[in-house]
């Protein structure tokens, strides 16, 4: 049996990363990652099961870290909006790539996380009893910070970006 190196995991990591941020888990297969990577398609399946696999540990990390701020700020019955934002940029400097990939919007697979993060911005922009147009308005500001995150700015301009669109909103 051969031992799986270091490098290899590392290199199919890193590309996985750019390839799933630059276009949707659909758009990317097991051979562009191999590719990128410079190894053979049979030596990605050495490290991980298939796609879905590769997707799901390169932003295990990154996922696991999003849902538990979403779940602890759903639970919470005031929300400020800079909470969040910094929840989100405290976890981005951190996981960048993953954190692109999991709330950009090429995001196609992690609808989930994506309905929790709405929920929460809902609850963020409730300014009234009409709570159609308040859900058209928070998920258009959930949308838009969707688009600035994809942006891949350092997160001093992604807080400052976001901030300025809110208060532009």
């Amino acid at each position: 049996m051969q031992v799986l190196k270091q490098e290899i995991y590392d290199s199919i990591k890193k590309n996985s990363l750019q390839l799933f941020k630059k276009f949707s888990y659909e758009e990317v297969n097991i051979n562009e990652i191999a590719t990128t990577s410079n190894i053979s398609t049979g030596n990605v399946y050495r490290y991980y099961k298939n796609k879905r696999d590769v997707y799901d540990k390169v932003t295990e990390k990154a996922y696991e870290m999003l849902e538990k701020t979403a779940d602890e700020m759903l639970e919470r019955k005031d929300i400020q909006i800079e909470n969040i934002i910094n929840k989100i940029i405290d976890i981005y400097k951190e996981e960048k790539s993953a954190t692109i990939i999991l709330l950009g919007v090429k995001n196609t697979i992690n609808k989930e996380l994506i309905k929790k993060y709405e929920k929460i911005f809902i609850k963020i922009f409730k300014k009234d009893e009409d709570n159609y147009l308040n859900e058209i308005y928070a998920k258009s500001i959930f949308y838009a910070f969707r688009i600035i995150i994809d942006k891949e700015l350092s997160s001093s301009k992604l807080n400052d970006s976001f901030l300025k669109f809110i208060k532009n909103y």
